[in-house]
């Protein structure tokens, strides 16, 4: 006597639409400045990365496994920041595509420079400023400055206090954390459907995908968000 499992495909979709985590997904597109396989370092919209960003779009998805420490497990080593997620059934994700988990907070700490009235930028746009530091000097917002606008400076409103220019700050804030598509672990993933049907089919399950956060990405920059104006997401690609 054999035993099968039969899997309801709109079972898994409802699963993901009532318990999914909010997420932004942007799409990944190869720059142009590619050529032979290697992008130009000196490039003005992808700073030498590859890759370009279609603007953002909501989804939905469940996570199978967060994992902050290396562990050994068969298929090999599985490194810092990685999750599998599952997004809803339409839904199908590439390499280097981005998905920013905006409701939830992690905690971030990075070395930033004083400019004539404001900072450098952040990596991550600032969701909560928890702590900033520069020698033994701990500077308080609202006091001494202010997070601008587009969460990624401090503009200093104290004359008094102001560090001099090219100052390096450190500073601990809260953000949401972003992963990069590395894997795509169940691209084929396809269920037979008997129950309640006459004519059992194959339909299509939602594919499940590995992200890796980007802090943990191997040669990412950190610090590496421009400091032009780029376009914004309603009007156009975005490059950072």
């Amino acid at each position: 006597m054999s035993i099968s499992a039969s899997f309801n495909p709109n079972d898994f979709q409802r699963l993901i639409e009532n318990h999914g985590y909010n997420a932004y997904w942007s799409k990944a597109i190869v720059c142009e400045c590619l050529e032979n396989g290697q992008p130009d370092m000196h490039c003005e919209y992808c700073q030498g990365k590859g890759w370009r960003y279609l603007p953002r779009e909501h989804v939905k998805l469940v996570s199978t496994s967060f994992t902050g420490k290396q562990e050994l497990i068969v298929p090999g080593l599985k490194e810092p920041g990685t999750v599998y997620v599952t997004p809803e059934i339409e839904i199908i994700m590439g390499y280097y595509d981005k998905i920013e988990f905006y409701e939830i907070d992690a905690r971030h700490s990075q070395v930033i420079k004083m400019g004539i009235e404001e900072t450098t930028a952040t990596f991550r746009p600032i969701n909560d400023l928890n702590f900033v530091l520069a020698g033994d000097y701990v500077y308080t917002e609202t006091v001494d400055f202010i997070v601008t606008a587009d969460k990624h400076h401090l503009k200093w409103i104290n004359p008094e206090t102001k560090p001099k220019k090219g100052t390096k700050i450190s500073i601990l804030y809260l953000t949401s954390p972003e992963y990069l598509v590395v894997d795509m672990n169940h691209e084929l993933r396809s269920t037979r459907v008997s129950k309640g049907t006459v004519n059992p089919y194959t339909a299509k399950m939602p594919n499940q995908y590995q992200l890796r956060r980007i802090d943990f990405v191997y040669g990412h920059t950190v610090n590496a968000k421009r400091e032009e104006i780029k376009i914004a997401e309603s009007e156009g690609l975005s490059y950072d």
